[in-house]
């Protein structure tokens, strides 16, 4: 049988190449599972098969050129306001560790490493990074730096074997963690995932296993009520855990993560019958999760609530929870700012600025979270607004 049409932006010779070998490896999991692979274990394929998955090939992804543009990317005032809520915590704790989770084409390093090497302050900087491709993309763009003395920078692809005090950043990194679909029947759930016919993928449903089902009947009783017959939507088995990890490897300091999402009572609001789950690819939201698999990039937006009762649970406290508009004002960016710019560059900062904080642009639906261990001083980026009291 044939491979069904996906709607979707033409493809190169090249590219249709690619995702061909993407499907063909993912329906191959698929028979190896019985015949339905659960939407997570497509996702994580999709995205981390080795050679083969979209943030492990050598595909571009970041930057106007690529399926997305991140924040640090819109401007290098974005990493700097970071730096200057990073450096009052690093002087408490007497150390220059600064460790980045998913560093993407290293756009916030070389911002944060600016900062610092403005000032002429030492700073040990270290990049999680699980992608070969993306680890010497990062390596190119961040060499300058090694000519700096008081500078050093590591690469390492499992962290959990270092213990860290200082300050963890992570820029929309959970959003790419695998997440599992479901959708709410008259008597229970069903989960979505993938079943194969001969070369061809489709979405299929099957009755909820019971782990999962105990899953969603947790988030519905969270909820307050019932989800609605046919509420479409997804949850992360992996957020919890990974928020853990994340925290256990600092003994003392500061992880402060920026993601798109909501607490848990906005993301499974009734409206949002459809969940958060999107494609991007060349700047387009696809809503074909089999257009083009290993091309485009997946994300779902992270359950806050459940980031934050997890972070809390590994022995961290909740330092904060707000927009990104709001962290940045409170953080500094109007001191950023800079005032000797020729009329072009005041234009490009000023287009940069709305796009950083406007309601309608990244402004609300980024937010950032802070989980600290021991005892730190305040972080000026969450005394603008607090919204934790909506977790």
């Amino acid at each position: 049988m044939a491979a069904p049409a996906h709607n979707g932006p033409a493809l190169t010779a090249e590219l249709k190449a690619h995702a061909d070998d993407v499907r063909a490896h993912i329906i191959a999991r698929t028979h190896d599972a019985g015949g339905f692979l659960p939407f997570d274990v497509f996702m994580h394929e999709a995205l981390y098969a080795p050679a083969l998955g979209y943030y492990v090939a050598g595909l571009r992804k970041f930057g106007r050129d690529g399926d997305f543009v991140t924040a640090p990317e819109v401007s290098p005032l974005f990493g700097r306001v970071i730096a200057r809520n990073c450096a009052p915590i690093l002087d408490a704790l007497q150390t220059s560790t600064i460790v980045e989770y998913g560093p993407g084409s290293g756009a916030l390093a070389d911002a944060v490493i600016g900062w610092f090497a403005e000032r002429e302050r030492s700073l040990d900087y270290r990049l999680v990074e699980v992608s070969p491709d993306l680890a010497a993309r990062q390596r190119a763009r961040l060499e300058h730096w090694t000519q700096q003395p008081q500078i050093t920078l590591d690469w390492f692809d499992d962290p959990t074997t270092q213990t860290i005090r200082g300050v963890v950043l992570g820029n929309e990194v959970a959003d790419a963690l695998p997440v599992r679909r479901f959708r709410r029947t008259a008597t229970g759930f069903d989960e979505l995932g993938l079943a194969a016919d001969g070369d061809a993928l489709r979405i299929a449903e099957r009755s909820a296993p019971s782990t999962v089902a105990a899953d969603l009947a947790a988030l519905e009783q969270r909820r307050g009520s019932p989800f609605p017959p046919g509420y479409t939507s997804e949850y992360c088995p992996a957020l919890a855990n990974w928020v853990t990890a994340v925290v256990r490897t600092v003994d003392a300091g500061l992880v402060l993560l920026c993601d798109y999402g909501a607490g848990a009572s906005e993301y499974y609001a009734d409206e949002r019958y459809d969940g958060t789950f999107r494609c991007h690819f060349r700047h387009q939201a696809i809503d074909d999760p089999l257009f083009a698999p290993g091309l485009v990039d997946m994300t779902a937006w992270v359950d806050f609530t459940t980031l934050a009762e997890a972070g809390v649970a590994a022995g961290s406290t909740l330092t904060g929870f707000t927009t990104q508009a709001g962290f940045l004002l409170g953080g500094g960016l109007t001191d950023e700012c800079r005032g000797d710019l020729s009329a072009d560059e005041q234009l490009r900062q000023a287009a940069a600025l709305k796009t950083l904080t406007l309601p309608g642009e990244m402004g609300e639906r980024f937010r950032f979270i802070g989980f600290e261990r021991g005892t730190l001083p305040p972080v000026a980026g969450f005394g603008f607004q607090d919204l934790r009291y909506s977790l």
